[in-house]
């Protein structure tokens, strides 16, 4: 459940496995096979196209998305973009059913870190245990310096993103909910990956082109 460092970019825990991005690799590779183990025609130009499509969107889908800290930023990197927010702009991040990151009046959100229905259903309704505690628990005790020790990727990415914001704030001067705050959460900005967009649409238009050639 450790947080993992690239170079000075530190890569929050996800939830799940990678069991589906394996999944859709090894569909990718099995209708490639299938296309050229009896050479390439007129025809076999689908079934390679379309593998070269299940490999791009399993990479959009399942092995892109991610949450990291970079600096003084929350980097938020979605299917085919990415959300850059300014660490001192944050006002609190929950994970509930995904990760809702809240500054100035807006939500970013992102489906990498999830609580299971149980655990949000047991928050909600006062039972779960240390599960159903967790929800929004662990932002809240960061933010006011009693963190405890997380108990899921939920836990951890809500209180390491708690704890970096308040640092943020404290290092530029920023108060909780000020006007300087409110001034940073303008700020924020998206960035589309072009590599990602081209991995999903350059194979879409192959399959495309490769239909109209049979």
């Amino acid at each position: 459940m450790a947080a993992r460092t690239d170079g000075g970019r530190e890569r929050l825990p996800r939830s799940g496995t990678r069991l589906w991005a394996f999944a859709g690799y090894a569909v990718a590779l099995a209708l490639l096979v299938g296309t050229l183990a009896d050479g390439l025609g007129r025809t076999d130009l689908v079934g390679a196209a379309l593998a070269l499509l299940a490999a791009g969107a399993t990479t959009v889908v399942y092995v892109r998305p991610a949450v990291e800290l970079d600096g003084d930023e929350l980097h938020l990197r979605r299917m085919l973009s990415t959300v850059v927010i300014p660490l001192a702009a944050v006002e609190k991040a929950v994970v509930s059913r995904f990760l809702a990151v809240f500054a100035g009046e807006r939500r970013y959100v992102s489906t990498t870190v999830q609580r299971t229905l149980r655990a949000v259903v047991g928050a909600r309704s006062g039972r779960g245990g240390a599960a159903g505690a967790g929800a929004g628990g662990g932002a809240t005790a960061a933010a006011g310096g009693g963190a405890t020790a997380p108990t899921s990727e939920a836990d951890l990415v809500e209180q390491r993103i708690a704890q970096a914001a308040a640092d943020a704030r404290r290092r530029h001067g920023v108060a909780l909910l000020s006007d300087e705050q409110l001034a940073l959460a303008s700020q924020v900005r998206r960035t589309w990956s072009w590599p990602a967009v081209a991995a999903v649409v350059g194979p879409a238009v192959l399959v495309v082109l490769a239909l109209l050639l049979v």
